[in-house]
């Protein structure tokens, strides 16, 4: 397999501008302004914790004002091609259903 430096370096400097843009939303409130979107009372959430930034995801855990603790995982713009972003968490969403209709194993609530 041919290695292209020029596209690699591209790739890395889209992949730290997306990570930059995203912390930027954590430290600004708009990522808890967003995600309150998705609690079903519309409440207001903080962040707690760290930013964890993970090889194929980032993640954050928000604490909403109820008491609820959601944790937040996008995957990372490195990690897949973007024609098929979606549907990679459409799967895994679908993935933790049939886990959690098949097994008695555990598995969170997902809102998406």
């Amino acid at each position: 397999m041919d290695y292209n430096k020029p596209l690699d370096l591209l790739h890395m400097a889209e992949e730290s501008d997306w990570v930059n843009k995203v912390n930027l939303a954590r430290v600004d409130g708009r990522l808890c302004n967003w995600a309150k979107g998705f609690h079903p009372k519309n409440l207001s959430c903080r962040l707690d914790g760290g930013f964890l930034n993970g090889p194929y995801n980032l993640g954050q855990k928000l604490a909403f004002d109820d008491g609820t603790t959601w944790f937040l995982r996008l995957p990372r713009a490195s990690s897949i091609s973007p024609e098929y972003a979606d549907e990679k968490v459409a799967m895994e969403v679908e993935a933790l259903h049939l886990i959690r209709e098949k097994t008695s194993v555990p598995v969170p609530e997902i809102y998406a």
